[in-house]
């Protein structure tokens, strides 16, 4: 199954959306921040422990993030890359 938040700010309910599915496509526009109409990484991080997704791929990756991708470091979260195919 294949979870997609979408364009969005962060809602508790993609917990929900995204529960035991095999990715969640996730955008990540931002990095700490709060970023209007968009999530950031801080919040991702923080509901990770609920996310049941079996992989994460971040999406939609805005300047700031994009400066701190190297940070990332969890063992179900991939950083999507342009032209990138994902194995399910």
């Amino acid at each position: 199954m294949i979870a997609f938040s979408g364009d969005t700010e962060w809602k508790d309910n993609l917990v929900a959306c995204s529960s035991d599915s095999d990715i969640f496509i996730c955008e990540c526009f931002g990095y700490r921040d709060k970023e209007h109409f968009h999530i950031s990484w801080g919040y991702i991080e923080q509901k990770l422990p609920q996310i049941t997704a079996k992989k994460i791929l971040l999406t939609h990756l805005g300047e700031k993030m994009l400066a701190h991708v190297d940070e990332i470091d969890r063992p179900r979260v991939v950083i999507a890359d342009d032209g990138m195919l994902v194995d399910l």
